[in-house]
């Protein structure tokens, strides 16, 4: 279970392509201060139970994996709301 969603990380860590709306399934909303174990488990969870639901693994988008990392934190936050209206549905952990 959890060596799955950590393969999974390292996979979503390589570059990605631009998509057109709605591009995820969920954005994934987490508190960095919380256990990175313990936020691997809740999204590996509500994963599994996706799958199970809709026969397809989910697509999810992760700031740390997914923005623009040539942008700075203000305009971060300010692609924030165009990111999120790429996927279908908020997920906080």
């Amino acid at each position: 279970f959890r060596l799955k969603y950590r393969q999974h990380y390292r996979r979503l860590a390589r570059p990605s392509r631009a998509l057109t709306p709605p591009s995820a399934d969920v954005f994934v909303v987490h508190y960095s201060g919380d256990s990175v174990e313990g936020r691997a488990d809740a999204l590996g969870r509500w994963a599994e139970r996706f799958e199970a639901q809709h026969g397809a693994a989910p697509r999810v988008w992760l700031d740390a994996a997914c923005a623009d990392v040539s942008l700075d934190a203000r305009e971060l936050l300010e692609h924030t709301p165009v990111y999120m209206a790429r996927c279908k549905a908020l997920l906080v952990l």
